[in-house]
């Protein structure tokens, strides 16, 4: 009888146990998933600031150069945009992707 009672009470102690670890695993989990969602978000804030202040080098070194500089930089990238245009594409795609 002794020793019905003592493995009922372990017996117990464990299952007991095991229903509050699967609480806090949750909560836990819970609050790991907030977090992760809070790194994403600020990582993705953190892109659009660096692209942002990217664009707003391009526009202010175009700004800063003279009429006849610009226009020269225009033609090059046309040109640049037509030599592009007619090269074939890349050998892989050529190959897999038709």
């Amino acid at each position: 009888m002794n020793l019905r009672a003592i493995v009922v009470f372990v017996f117990l102690l464990t299952v007991g146990g095991t229903f509050t670890s699967v609480a806090q695993t949750k909560s836990s989990h819970k609050s790991a998933q907030k977090k992760r969602e809070a790194a994403e978000e600020k990582k993705v804030e953190q892109k659009e600031a660096q692209e942002k202040a990217i664009e707003q080098g391009r526009k202010h070194q175009l700004e800063i150069q003279d009429k006849k500089t610009r226009k020269r930089m225009k033609k090059s990238k046309k040109k640049a945009l037509r030599h592009r245009a007619n090269k074939r594409g890349n050998w892989f795609r050529r190959t897999f992707y038709k």
